[in-house]
């Protein structure tokens, strides 16, 4: 760049040649990271740097009076003037140090069901390019991902750059994508006085158990159980799954002769289909939501061995229903094993496009149809 000849002094001697304070940098604008840079001097030399902000900037640019070097990271953002003086002589230039820009984003969850789109919160640098591994669907503008047209699975890696001047390093954040339950018919409970009970007695007494439902739970929760699925027909020999209903929301809730109860840490929504299971072995009892492991408690007891009704949407003891459920239940299934995790996983994932059902809970790969005891569905 050339100088300006801006603020240009009286004219003054050096041994009979006339002084002069020609001098330019590279450019006239550099990147807060950039290697600091120093002018070349094409007057003549010994005089002296200074720089001062340009109006509205108030901040100040970090420069070696002898050499003219600019420490950029030392620097504030913003337009200077920068004059070399010599003999009394001086000439200005423009210099402009550039911020670097941010790729910070992010999005609320970490996993998304397979259903409508979810758009990122850009903190850093707003107009940047977005991409993401196979499987996942993006809009290279503005973040949004398809998740209907996204593939399960995961997790899959987004990456924000930069476009333009002084691009940041750029960001990534990982997200999954787990099956969409989308009910088409389900079975419902009213809250007062409906349920299902049937003769089944496939899970008493076992030592290892799993319990698969999907759940949308409505209205007041405040210090109430909802029974989802239990038997519980002879004193100490009962076994059960409950919504433990504490102020506004819901935990999973598990109880069973020979065992203190348990609540999980997770709360669990309202209004909102989620998938719930329970898998009992020997020595454990694994709590699980929306395919996922929530919670783990010590437990040896078998669930009861003199049960004989399955209760669904109440507690059925002595004759007499309580704990009535209010929502909707469906996809009850009861497994005489200790399911795996990827079973689970896999159960809750098992959801074809817009169907809101199981493809087929007989035919999954990480678990034998052997084990399926009882499947109740709409």
């Amino acid at each position: 760049m050339s100088s300006t000849g801006i603020g240009v002094g009286a004219s003054m001697i050096f041994g009979g040649v006339k002084a002069s304070p020609s001098f330019e940098y590279s450019g006239s604008a550099f990147c807060a990271d950039a290697s600091d840079p120093t002018p070349t001097i094409n007057g003549t030399p010994g005089g002296t740097f200074t720089a001062a902000p340009v109006a509205p900037n108030t901040g100040t640019l970090v420069i070696n009076s002898s050499t003219g070097t600019v420490d950029l990271s030392a620097s504030d953002v913003g337009n200077y003037l920068v004059t070399y003086t010599v003999a009394g002589k001086s000439e200005s230039d423009p210099f402009e140090v550039l911020a670097i820009q941010s790729t910070a984003f992010s999005y609320t969850e970490s996993s998304f069901q397979q259903t409508g789109t979810a758009s990122p919160t850009i903190t850093g640098t707003s107009g940047g390019v977005f991409t993401a591994t196979t499987g996942l669907v993006i809009d290279a503008n503005t973040g949004v991902i398809d998740l209907a047209a996204s593939t399960i699975g995961g997790p899959y890696t987004i990456t924000y750059t930069n476009t333009g001047a002084c691009q940041g390093t750029p960001s990534t954040f990982d997200v999954s994508v787990t099956g969409a339950y989308v009910s088409t018919s389900s079975f419902s409970f009213d809250g007062v006085n409906d349920y299902i009970t049937s003769n089944t007695n496939a899970l008493s007494g076992l030592n290892n158990a799993s319990i698969s439902v999907w759940v949308k739970p409505t209205g007041a929760t405040s210090n109430q159980y909802k029974s989802i699925v239990n038997q519980w027909e002879i004193a100490n020999s009962a076994w059960g799954l409950w919504l433990n209903g504490t102020g506004s929301t819901y935990r999973i809730h598990w109880n069973q002769a020979g065992a203190s109860g348990v609540d999980s840490d997770l709360i669990i929504p309202i209004n909102e289909w989620s998938h719930i299971a329970i898998v009992k072995n020997a020595t454990t009892l694994k709590m699980f939501y929306n395919g996922s492991e929530v919670n783990s408690f010590s437990n040896s007891a078998a669930t009861g061995s003199g049960a004989t009704i399955l209760n669904i949407g109440a507690q059925y003891t002595s004759n007499s229903a309580s704990t009535y459920f209010n929502g909707l239940i469906d996809e009850v299934s009861l497994w005489n094993t200790a399911l795996s995790s990827d079973a689970v996983t896999e159960i809750f994932n098992e959801q074809p496009s817009g169907s809101g059902k199981p493809n087929d809970l007989e035919n999954l790969t990480n678990a034998s149809s052997s084990n399926l005891k009882a499947w109740y569905k709409m």
